[in-house]
This record gives C-alpha cells, structure tokens and sequence, in this order.
C-alpha cells in the first residue's frame, strides 16, 4: 500500500474544515482502484462513498439488454454515491473503474451522520452535487447530437484534467462501453486524432501529445461542464494539505451567507431550502436529459443484409426468402449522419432451427443498433431459412463447352482429369444432381490437339468440395482436320 497518499488529496475531503476532516478522517479507508473494477451496480444498495485520488470512475447507466453508455466521470474534484446524501440508499447507474489508481471510502452512514448536521459538509456535497448534474445534462446533449471523434475528444480531456500526466490507460473497447458506440467507431476516431498528431495510442495506453489542438478539437460541451465546475468549486483547495482552518470558515460561511447573530432555526430552514432545490434541479435535468434524447428525430431507410448465427452442425442453408432487410431507423440528425457500415446489423439465431423450412420473425431482439438510434420498422417482418441435412455424394465432371469449332476441325477425343469429385451439400440438393460443369471453354481457341486448365462450377453455392479436392481440373483434347468430303 502506497505511503504517500493523503485524503487531502481529494478536493472536497481537502476543502473540509478541521473539525469536519478529524470527525472523518479516523473512518476513511484507503483503497486500490484497480481498472474495470465496478465499485457499484445499478439498483445495489450502497454500502460506502468513494473519495477518489488518484483515479477515474465512470458512472454509466445500464439498459435492460446490457448496452451501457457513460453519463458522468468522477475524480479527485468529487464523490461517489450521491443517491445516499440525496435521499436513496441505491443508485440507477453502475460506477466503474476507468483509470486505475486509489481512493478513500467512507461508509454510508457515517457520511448521512455528518450530512444531516446541516453544517459544511451539506453545502459543500450540495455546491458538487449541482456541478456534476451539469456534466451529466451537457454528456447527454453530446451523445445525442456530436460525433465520436468529439465525444472521444471530451471524454480525453474530462479525464485527463483529472489525472496528473498526459496519459492514460484504455482500451478502446471499454472507451466505446463508456461513450456507448460500437468499437469500430473509437477505432477510426482515436485514428483520426493520432493521424492529426494530437495523440498516440498504442496497446491500450492513450498519450495525449498536443491539448491545445485537444481543445480547438472538442465540442463546447466541455468547456461547459469545466466552467460550470470552475464556478461552483473555484475556491476549493486544491493542494495536498489542509487550508488554514479560519480561511476554510471563510469561504464555507460565505457560501452559506453565515454570519453571528442569525438565528439557528433561520439556518435550518435555509438549509432544508437548498436541499429542495438540489433534489429539484436533479429532477429539471432529468427532464433534459429525456428531452435531449427524444427530440428532432431524423429517419433514415437501410438495407442490411442478414445475418446466421449459431446454425447446427448438421444442417446447411439450402436457400432463404431474402438475403437482406429494409431497416426504418430514427434518431438524432447527427447520430443518423453518422451511422458507419458495421454498425446496423440484422441477425437469425438458428440454434432452434429444424431441417425444412423453418420462418423466423424479424424484430428488435434480432436487430443491434448504436446507443441513441432506434427502430421505427422493418420489413420483411418474417423471413424463411431452409435446413437440409448434409450428405456426400459422388458427381462426375462434364465439360462446359461454348462457341463454335473451326469448320475444318473435329474433336475426336475429350478427358478430364479428375473424372469424378465428392462434394458435401443438402440431401434435398444433391438428390436431384447428376453432373458438376466446369467453366466455360470455348472451342472457337481450339487449334490443335493440347489441354486446358480450368475450374469446377459448384452449383447451388451451398455444395462444397470434400477436404483435401481441389476446384481445378485439367481438360484434354485431340482434335483432327476434317477430310475434304466432311466439308461439303
């Protein structure tokens, strides 16, 4: 365990006054943060508050089918587990580890103890509770209507001005799990960025190597959030030891609008008063954040050929209604212009499936989207898979032959070689096959006695050579000049 750590280290446990700070700090535990570790899940009880020092956590909020987007990350500036000072004892948002480091947790009711004193410690989580609404009401405004590359460029430096070096460890698919798109999309955005010189990535480590070009990159939403945490914790110590305690006093008694003389009772109620407004303004961006998401929908029609997934071993696809689906989807303007190739797809699970025909719906469950786009409708809304049990059957090969002889010349002789291939395909299929062509050879070439090299025509698609044939054959031919009589 590292020795020089200090809960001071955070800016709000630094910004307590001493009397304050030595009710707590006997009870803080120092503890790794090891990346990817979820300290919270959504809906769990919370047991302790987290006063990160030198790490990042990422609060993310989980849908029903396991898809997970970043609504806020929290560090050495704040607290984890504000649902529990705000009235719960569980929070609807998972809390995970994104850059590794330590922290100090507090448990729970020694923080609520020390809240309902309604004395600095209320304020001060009251002042931080508010900046963080702000992050979470401008990342649900970038998510709907930015790119990736400018949400990549936010989450860098919402990170990094919470770290003590220009670089971090990250893979990027947890980055595409905290900003909630698909890993192709951090893949050619990070590219973007390290091709323009702003960063380097490399096997799993992000080193930012020109901010300012970082920061002319980005989107305004971090600026907004920055300025809005500049405002509200500006005067909040940021060293690692204690202000002076009487300084401390100062700035919590000016922020309370404190002073000798005003009545105890008259402090409660204004008090009881912020907190109605902080549980008011959670609820306001709230409402945004709804109202973000479901606002100025753009449509947009796909076609997205179809996917099988999870086929028995002993069944081929003999043949399938459609090989594609005509996907309506609805989204933001930005979202929608910026949907990529790879990141719509449509998917039959056939693990169900039995040999004949077999109709398969198609609906949410088999469609994934991005984070923020939605289905509006598809069509066919059914599609038709047909299974057959695979067999091995033995097929002689026949020369496909095209055009037209010289009229002086006569194919007298024709071999090839193999005679005969095994193939593997449908029972339903290989009933009714006698003969496997090859490509086509054209006798207008021929000249003179030779051979040709060609390849086998495996009609349907869905038949398949025996392992250890090959496509290619070898067609020999004698030809003959006609006597003079055959040409009349």
């Amino acid at each position: 365990m590292p020795t020089d750590h200090s809960p001071t280290q955070n800016h709000l446990l630094g910004a307590l006054p001493a009397a304050e700070f030595d009710r707590l700090s006997p009870h803080l535990e120092l503890v790794p943060m090891p990346l990817g570790e979820a300290l919270y899940e959504s809906g769990g009880r919370l047991q302790h508050v987290y006063f990160p020092t030198t790490s990042i956590v990422s609060l993310l909020y989980v849908l029903e089918d396991g898809a997970s987007a970043e609504i806020a990350v929290v560090g050495n500036e704040g607290i984890l587990g504000i649902s529990l000072f705000m009235g719960g004892e569980t929070t609807p948002s998972r809390a995970v580890v994104q850059s590794a480091g330590y922290g100090y947790r507090l448990a729970a009711q020694l923080l609520k103890q020390e809240f309902n004193r309604a004395g600095p410690v209320l304020r001060l989580l009251l002042r931080y509770t508010q900046a963080l609404i702000t992050q979470m009401a401008q990342t649900a405004v970038c998510n709907r209507h930015h790119s990736v590359e400018q949400q990549l460029c936010r989450w860098l430096l919402l990170s990094l001005d919470r770290l003590s070096s220009d670089s971090l460890s990250m893979t990027q698919e947890l980055i595409a799990n905290m900003l909630g798109v698909r890993r192709e999309g951090v893949t050619e955005a990070a590219g973007k960025l390290q091709r323009a010189g702003l960063i380097r990535y490399s096997r799993g480590r992000i080193e930012v190597l020109d901010r300012p070009g970082l920061e002319k990159a980005v989107c305004e939403c971090n600026a907004v959030v920055k300025t809005e945490f500049e405002r509200l914790l500006s005067d909040i110590p940021r060293g690692d030891g204690l202000a002076g305690p009487q300084a401390l006093l100062q700035i919590i008694s000016r922020h309370l609008n404190l002073s000798d003389g005003i009545p105890r009772n008259f402090q409660k109620r204004e008090r009881l008063r912020l907190s109605l407004a902080a549980v008011l303004s959670l609820l306001v961006m709230t409402g945004i954040w709804f109202g973000f998401t479901r606002s100025q929908d753009t449509i947009i029609a796909l076609n997205v050929p179809i996917e099988y997934v999870n086929r028995p071993l002993s069944y081929e696809i003999l043949d399938t209604s459609t090989d594609e689906a005509r996907i309506q989807l609805y989204g933001s303007s930005a979202l929608i212009k910026s949907l990529q190739p790879g990141q719509v797809l449509v998917r039959v699970d056939l693990s169900k499936a039995v040999e004949g025909r077999n109709v398969f719906p198609i609906t949410q469950d088999n469609i994934v989207l991005p984070p923020g786009v939605f289905l509006n409708k598809v069509q066919p809304s059914n599609i038709d898979v047909n299974l057959d049990a695979p067999v091995t059957k033995e097929l002689p090969v026949q020369v496909d032959w095209t055009g037209k002889l010289a009229d002086n010349l006569n194919l007298v002789k024709v071999t090839v070689t193999p005679e005969t291939v095994k193939v593997i395909g449908g029972s339903q299929v290989l009933e009714h096959a006698g003969t496997l062509y090859t490509a086509p050879v054209r006798l207008d070439t021929l000249a003179k006695s030779g051979s040709v090299t060609t390849t086998l025509v495996l009609t349907p698609p869905s038949l398949k050579l025996i392992s250890n044939s090959t496509e290619k054959v070898t067609v020999s031919y004698v030809v003959e000049e006609r006597a003079n009589s055959d040409r009349r």
